[in-house]
């Protein structure tokens, strides 16, 4: 048992650092937050808006308008939280994803995988003489119908093989 459980705890590590690589190791280079970014939007906008006034096809009326607006709007749009919100908190995201993982893998293993009823099964149902016999003159029926099959016909000479040297009597 114990031959399972050291490679899947090792596994469940593993996984758990590549989930976590971004948080573990953050990127080198500063994440774009939402605030630089309308910054950004309403400054291109605004180089437009004073393109438009020097083409002329806006008067200085509708132009002071639409500059109070758009800083208006920017104002408005850029706040503080922002930075925050795209922030976060990586320490409750890490958490989280470790809980999911070890809940989600532990859940499966219980109800899927149950190495102790697996090796109970096993015990309770040795392979007797009969059966080995038997299986060995059905793949023998079955290659005589492929007599092309050399991986076949060898394969049968190893279980013949098996099933004379199980015929044998142990010896001490």
């Amino acid at each position: 048992m114990t031959s399972f459980l050291i490679p899947a705890f090792l596994l469940l590590a593993l996984v758990l650092v590549l989930l976590l690589r971004p948080f573990i190791f953050p990127p080198k280079v500063e994440a774009t937050s939402r605030r630089q970014m309308n910054a950004a939007i309403y400054r291109e906008e605004l180089e437009k808006l004073e393109a438009e006034r020097a083409a002329g096809s806006t008067n200085s009326a509708d132009y002071e308008i639409a500059h109070a607006e758009m800083r208006q709007r920017l104002f408005q749009d850029t706040d503080e939280a922002d930075d925050l919100s795209v922030l976060g908190s990586p320490k409750k995201t890490i958490i989280g994803i470790c809980i999911f993982v070890v809940m989600l893998s532990a859940g499966l293993y219980f109800s899927l995988g149950d190495a102790f009823r697996i090796a109970e099964t096993d015990n309770e149902k040795p392979m007797s003489q009969e059966a080995v016999e038997k299986m060995v003159t059905e793949f023998a029926g079955k290659m005589e119908k492929e007599p092309d099959n050399l991986k076949g016909w060898a394969m049968l000479a190893r279980s013949y093989a098996f099933a004379a040297s199980s015929l044998r009597p142990k010896m001490r």
